[in-house]
């Protein structure tokens, strides 16, 4: 502070407390200029609740090394403050983007579809609470911050474009380079969601594809080959290869400790699927109502292209049988909305 008023008077001049707050922008943070405590609040609530739902490591299993793709990112970050991180369904992208960002920045704003689906950024920032502009917000503060649009092939198109609307202001701050964004896809909508996003505004340089790989099948097979009823799986090569998809692993290492088993002869995908398929739903008195359920609430989504169904989409009695599902590994219910944990079920089902 004496520095600046040192500066001033040289040349007579005078600062008032705009000026001053500019001055210093950028080096410090201040608690009540304005306050943006409760902002942040918001936004860490709605991104805390995302990520909580997002599994980094599977259960009774090492953690698989994964520091080459996270210096993919880095890469990616480090040239132009942005990675399109696209890959396979259950290739671990939202888990990789977690673990990348909860490793190195202090706050994180993750943001999916359902989030954002408002006709305006303006109507976006009301609905969760925001006082300011998402992008003042993130200008002012002097923490480590990044940004997470997850899952963007299942945006709605007003998501798209308040995506696109959070991207452009927040790049033309001052915090651009030190706020990087991840935007994770579907490697096999990555080139026609590239062309929508671009042709709606998205900048070019954030849609540059940083490609991930499934695991090797020989680090699936060291994962599990001590651990009691999946070790089997090391040794059957056509197993292997389908639990390189991660998802699919987490799975079947709950359903493996659980109890159930797979006949090892006839070893295949949809023999995987149906196995569990029988182990999360067609068990029980009510496991018709559950079938039923999963299956209404894919097909909503496909008729409609939405990522998330409306609870009064259900009728009274698939209500019921909602409230034994919302909690557990099938389906989420946030905000009176319904959304399958992972988007491998709404296709099975």
């Amino acid at each position: 502070l004496k520095g600046i008023a040192d500066d001033k008077r040289k040349v007579g001049g005078t600062l008032d407390l705009p000026g001053l707050l500019a001055e210093l922008h950028g080096q410090f943070s201040f608690r009540d200029n304005p306050d943006y405590a409760g902002d942040w609040a918001a936004l860490k609530a709605r991104s805390d609740a995302e990520l909580a739902g997002i599994k980094t490591e599977i259960a009774g299993l090492p953690r698989l090394k994964r520091e080459a793709d996270l210096a993919l990112i880095a890469d990616a970050i480090n040239a132009r403050a942005a990675c399109f991180l696209i890959g396979d369904s259950g290739s671990g992208k939202s888990a990789l983007a977690k673990e990348f960002a909860t490793g190195r920045y202090t706050r994180i704003i993750w943001l999916n579809g359902d989030m954002l689906d408002y006709a305006s950024l303006p109507d976006f920032e009301k609905s969760i609470g925001l006082s300011h502009g998402i992008a003042e917000i993130i200008d002012a503060t002097i923490e480590s911050t990044i940004i997470v649009l997850d899952a963007v092939e299942g945006y709605p198109q007003r998501a798209r474009k308040v995506a696109t609307q959070i991207v452009n202001t927040v790049r033309a701050t001052a915090a651009a380079k030190r706020t990087p964004i991840i935007v994770t896809a579907q490697a096999e909508a990555a080139g026609a969601l590239a062309m929508d996003l671009y042709s709606g505004g998205f900048p070019s340089e954030v849609l540059k594809t940083t490609p991930l790989d499934r695991p090797a099948e020989a680090d699936v097979r060291a994962m599990v080959s001590r651990l009691p009823k999946v070790g089997w799986v090391a040794l059957n090569p056509e197993v292997r290869s389908l639990l390189t998809n991660l998802k699919m692993l987490d799975w079947f290492v709950q359903f493996a400790q659980s109890g159930g088993t797979i006949n090892t002869a006839n070893v295949g995908l949809t023999n995987l699927i149906d196995s569990l398929w029988g182990h999360w739903v067609e068990s029980g008195a009510d496991r018709f109502a559950r079938s039923h359920l999963l299956k209404q609430v894919a097909t909503i989504e496909a008729d409609k292209h939405i990522s998330t169904v409306p609870t009064s989409a259900l009728g009274h009695a698939e209500q019921t049988t909602l409230g034994k599902l919302s909690d557990g590994e099938l389906l989420r219910v946030r905000n009176e909305r319904i959304q399958f944990s992972h988007d491998l079920l709404s296709d099975w089902s």
